[in-house]
């Protein structure tokens, strides 16, 4: 969540992902060499509520942006 990207979907919620830039500065920062080749895993999101985080998941096609 440090490296991610923020956006309401406008239900009260927001929407925390790794865009390519969030992404870069994770492999950037990376030590181990084999988190590298886990660049696919990286296509995550949280969804974060009044509450707390609601949801966690593996995104497989663009967020759309206002």
């Amino acid at each position: 969540m440090a490296y991610g990207e923020s956006q309401h979907d406008h239900h009260g919620c927001e929407i925390i992902y790794l865009s390519a830039r969030g992404k870069q500065r994770v492999l950037k920062d990376a030590a181990n060499r084999n988190l590298r080749r886990l660049d696919k895993l990286l296509d995550v999101y949280v969804v974060v509520g009044r509450s707390g985080i609601a949801t966690v998941g593996h995104r497989y096609k663009r967020i759309a942006r206002p």
